[in-house]
């Protein structure tokens, strides 16, 4: 996986991660295979960062971040008050905002929007919480949906889903279902306007996942000009299996 080849032409990013599928695991994935220093951050609840992925773990008391001088290690992540044993809060957007400014980091990644550790989801009611000075969104959902039913089992917030998708609930997710998620102001590009968006079609594990979501993804390239280009991963194993380009 040759990440730095998705954000040609940015020398600095900010990178915002959401939808569902594999936010955590695209966030190790892109932070171990990016050249320069990486921060890791969220803009909501989440599970507590992955020691074997972070060099180091930086607890910003009351949302202030001043840096004196550069942290050492390739990886950090910040994070608010820890809210139990596993999880911990977002960050402000002034606080990511100062973290970038201190100049110690060529990659932000954040994590802009909560999934429950689901397969794909739509965004509620103020979701997602993409910093303005974000360069990118990549919104990502798992193949593994399709020929599922829409139920809690994979699928986070399922009335926005229902009504995004135009689905009922317990029917069948088809391929022209995700598309609708993919395309939707309610669904992939909410709150990205003014962003670069890079889809990501995740856990593509075999030829015939690959198969529907080359399918997905050239429908979805046809049915919008607000994103160039769609991927399609399996970044528990940080693979980028193909890239599908606007024809």
């Amino acid at each position: 996986m040759d990440a730095n080849k998705i954000f040609e032409g940015f020398h600095r990013k900010v990178v915002c991660l959401v939808g569902a599928g594999g936010k955590k695991t695209t966030m190790y994935a892109l932070s171990q295979s990016l050249t320069g220093t990486v921060a890791l951050s969220s803009t909501t609840h989440m599970y507590h960062y992955d020691s074997k992925y972070v060099n180091r773990l930086i607890s910003v008391k009351n949302q202030d971040y001043l840096a004196f001088e550069k942290e050492v290690g390739k990886v950090h992540a910040f994070f608010g008050e820890k809210i139990h044993k596993e999880r911990v809060s977002g960050l402000t957007e002034e606080a990511l905002s100062n973290i970038w400014n201190s100049g110690n980091y060529d990659t932000m990644i954040i994590k802009a929007d909560g999934a429950r550790a689901r397969l794909i989801k739509a965004p509620g009611p103020g979701e997602p919480l993409i910093p303005s000075f974000a360069d990118y969104v990549i919104p990502i959902f798992s193949i593994k949906v399709v020929g599922r039913k829409l139920d809690s089992s994979i699928a986070h917030r399922i009335d926005q889903l229902s009504q995004v998708m135009n689905i009922e609930p317990g029917e069948v997710i088809q391929e022209k279902h995700v598309t609708s998620l993919m395309t939707s102001e309610a669904g992939f590009l909410k709150h990205a306007e003014g962003k670069q968006i890079i889809p990501i079609i995740n856990m593509v594990d075999s030829e015939i996942d690959e198969q529907v979501a080359l399918r997905i993804a050239e429908k979805a390239l046809a049915l919008t000009d607000s994103f160039q280009s769609i991927i399609l991963g399996a970044m528990n194993k940080r693979l980028i299996k193909n890239v599908v380009l606007r024809k």
